[in-house]
Order: structure tokens, then sequence, then C-alpha cells
């Protein structure tokens, strides 16, 4: 519910902009001490971005990472085929 939120609100940033910020709060209110050890999930993770899962694939060798993300043939490889 969380993920669905926010990306609609990324895409549509005028609307939901009281709703928005009561999550925004209730996330915060989460990560908190006292209730993180209440809750059984945990509400908040780290966003796996391109960069963040090549650097584990590649080790960690951000030079790799950047030259691969910086190459000037990548929007071509990334296109989608049409028919």
């Amino acid at each position: 519910v969380f993920e669905v939120s926010r990306r609609h609100k990324v895409a549509n940033p005028e609307r939901m902009r009281s709703d928005y910020g009561k999550l925004m709060h209730l996330l915060q209110d989460a990560r908190s001490e006292p209730l993180s050890a209440l809750l059984a999930f945990e509400a908040v993770k780290e966003v796996k971005t391109v960069r963040s899962e090549l650097l584990e694939l590649f080790g960690g060798d951000e030079h790799v990472v950047d030259s691969l993300l910086n190459d000037p043939r990548l929007p071509t490889a990334v296109k989608t085929v049409d028919s």
C-alpha cells in the first residue's frame, strides 16, 4: 500500500496532498524505537536502484558501474522494440 501510494504521488503531485503527508508521518512514527518494537514488520527499507543493483553485481566497483550507466549506447540498448 505504501509503495503504491508513493508511486501515485510521484506521478500525480497535485493529488493526495493531505493524505500523502499523513502517510509520511505514519511511516516516520513506525521507525521510532517504541513502535518499531511493537510492529511485526519493517515499514521502511532502502529503495533499490539500478545503480545499487549493478554495484552489488560488480562487487562495488563504482568505476565500472558509472561507465556502464554513462555509456552513450545505453538509451539504444534499453529502448522498447516496436513491431
